[in-house]
């Protein structure tokens, strides 16, 4: 999901408060089998689901494929070792005409047609080094420390960080009954955030953000900007959450109990931050 194409429509998240995601109708048709070597190019059209409710991501309240968007697949091979394959850039004629529907490209290598997959996209959320002994699992697969560091911008949140997954049985990709096509769910929550001095909004003047939930600590590192600061999370329960927030002048904080941000969904949030020094 490129910054040309994706843009999380602020009136969207205004207006519907928590937003479900969904990534629909995915189906893998083999398409060649290249000799003895095993290799099996697979084209995997995906398709977006555009129903009312739904998160968007961009200015027409939409989630739409872009250019050089990629998908991961993790899979067993013959022998038993995990694998993995990341497609191809998408071309522009990848891309249906209002976006919601692509077709990937990519190759495995002996993959076992009843063996275990995972697919990951956008790539980015992907673990880049996997071991052949692996388990194809949260650990193993996603890249969850790319969720430390962010920039509080829509653009590369939805390019690298709107993290959706399947899993299945590699078969299961290779079907032919619209009504059993796998899915991909989304696994993150996002926030929009405004922070705010007494009553008056101080986003713009903010050039670091930290989200810590007990489990996790997610650092925004932003050019000070006016709007609201987007930080993609794993889901929490009832969690406690401590925020942190820097200018150039002051240092502020915030302290929140019992917060719950369900996958899938999208929050508007505006907190009242107590200045420190």
């Amino acid at each position: 999901m490129k910054q040309t194409k994706n843009y999380l429509s602020i009136a969207a998240l205004v207006a519907v408060g928590a937003l479900t995601i969904a990534c629909t109708d995915l189906k893998n048709e083999i398409s060649g089998q290249d000799g003895n070597d095993g290799v099996v190019t697979l084209t995997v059209p995906l398709s977006l689901d555009d129903t009312p409710g739904t998160r968007a991501l961009d200015a027409a309240g939409h989630k739409t494929f872009a250019q050089n968007d990629q998908i991961a697949v993790f899979y067993k091979d013959a022998d038993g070792n995990t694998q993995k394959a990341v497609s191809k850039g998408l071309n522009e004629s990848d891309i249906s005409t209002d976006g919601k529907k692509a077709t990937f490209h990519l190759v495995t290598k002996s993959p076992k047609t009843d063996g275990p997959v995972r697919l990951i996209y956008p790539a980015a959320m992907a673990k880049v080094i996997i071991s052949a002994v692996s388990e194809i699992d949260d650990g193993n697969t996603i890249d969850y420390a790319a969720l430390n560091a962010q920039d509080g911008t829509l653009a590369s949140l939805a390019a690298e960080l709107d993290l959706c997954t399947y899993d299945g049985i590699y078969s299961d990709l290779d079907v032919s009954d619209s009504d059993k096509l796998p899915k991909l769910t989304n696994r993150l929550a996002i926030l929009a955030c405004t922070l705010l001095d007494d009553f008056n909004e101080i986003n713009s003047s903010l050039v670091e953000m930290t989200i810590s939930t007990g489990t996790d600590t997610y650092v925004v590192s932003r050019t000070a900007a006016p709007g609201p600061i987007y930080v993609a999370i794993r889901p929490i329960v009832s969690a406690n959450i401590e925020v942190t927030a820097t200018n150039a002048i002051h240092s502020y904080t915030k302290s929140l109990t019992g917060k719950t941000y369900a996958a899938g969904n999208g929050y508007p949030v505006t907190w009242r931050m107590t200045k420190v020094q």
